[in-house]
């Protein structure tokens, strides 16, 4: 997620900054417009922290599984035209000598909205009144020691990300809807009775896509050896290979990474030693059988020019990327933000 226009005057709604700290009990920074918003980050070894205009005087939260701060220890007020910051002593907000990194928000229709709600643990609580579909959003527990968590529109639904260093759940933030967000029973984000406080943010180029794919084919011969086929014309986004003989064939797209190569008409797990690499004029193989078998003739076909989500941009009848699925499988994950409708779609799992 990448933020940008970042402008500290009056007319701004998003300003990006940095200050001193001078040790006193309380500071007020500058941001040239009142927030709504504010993270900050002290530049040591110490989690941000941050403060919305839902929360009471005082308080702060916090991205890691830290309680809530409630007596004025890290923030104290929102300013017509900045906010305060407080704390005297590491890791609060004023350390004397500390450096420390923000970012504020205002809210602006349309665009940014922070809020709060009663955690009631009841799956399929909507909060709405939003006023946008987010793109991203964040929500924290407040009074609880657990991280604040995340989703954003290429979650793809009920897969929620930890700011934590954990693994993603589900049941936590379910979707992201047309004036607000879903929430399902899990405390992180729906925590019985707490507080919970949320930010949301639109926004982002809609996906655009232009021109053809490319496509090209040949044939070669198996060494045993890796070996680069070269003279495709152009750079592959999917690579498909099969012998001449009974082996299964395989393909590789752009999307995959790593050393990774997945079978098209078998059921197994990808493999390593096949497709090695995608290069700008064609691609390499290893020493896999299934591409690389002595004497064996290969057949490849190539496609480029797709579009791909990492760069919003590539053709606009051809595209390939990825996506992940919880530990637990959850039904309706709607894959969005393509450019196109597309008329035939064919999935793989990194898996048998």
């Amino acid at each position: 997620v990448a933020f940008g226009g970042s402008n500290c005057t009056a007319g701004g709604v998003f300003c990006v900054g940095q200050y001193t700290g001078d040790g006193a009990a309380s500071k007020a920074i500058t941001t040239g417009f009142q927030p709504d918003l504010i993270i900050n980050k002290l530049t040591t070894a110490v989690g941000a922290n941050w403060r919305s205009s839902a929360m009471p005087a005082n308080y702060a939260e916090f991205f890691a599984a830290t309680a809530q701060d409630t007596a004025g220890g890290y923030f104290t007020t929102i300013n017509a035209n900045g906010f305060t910051v407080a704390g005297t002593a590491s890791p609060a907000n004023n350390v004397s000598a500390s450096a420390y990194r923000y970012a504020a928000w205002k809210n602006a229709a349309g665009t940014v909205n922070v809020g709060t709600f009663t955690g009631n643990a009841t799956d399929n609580t909507a909060i709405t009144g939003i006023g946008f579909q987010p793109k991203f959003m964040f929500v924290k527990n407040g009074p609880t020691a657990v991280a604040a968590v995340s989703s954003q529109a290429e979650s793809y639904g009920d897969d929620t990300s930890f700011f934590s260093a954990t693994a993603n759940l589900v049941d936590a933030v379910q979707s992201l809807d047309s004036d607000g967000f879903t929430v399902g029973t899990n405390s992180v984000a729906n925590g019985s009775t707490n507080a919970m406080y949320w930010a949301a943010f639109t926004g982002g180029a809609a996906p655009s896509s232009s021109g053809t794919f490319q496509m090209n084919s040949g044939t070669y011969t198996g060494t045993g050896l890796p070996q680069s086929i070269t003279g495709v014309g152009f750079k592959p986004d999917l690579v498909i290979i099969k012998a001449q003989t009974t082996q299964a064939s395989v393909f590789r797209t752009s999307a995959m990474s790593g050393d990774s190569t997945a079978y098209i008409d078998s059921a197994t797990a990808n493999l390593a030693g096949a497709i090695t690499a995608i290069n700008g004029n064609g691609f390499s193989i290893g020493t896999s059988a299934t591409v690389s078998t002595s004497g064996t003739t290969y057949y490849w076909t190539a496609y480029g020019n797709a579009w791909e989500p990492e760069n919003n941009a590539g053709a606009s009848d051809f595209y390939v990327g990825a996506y992940f699925t919880p530990a637990t499988a959850i039904d309706s994950q709607n894959i969005t933000r393509l450019p196109f409708q597309a008329d035939l779609v064919t999935i793989k799992a990194n898996a048998a």
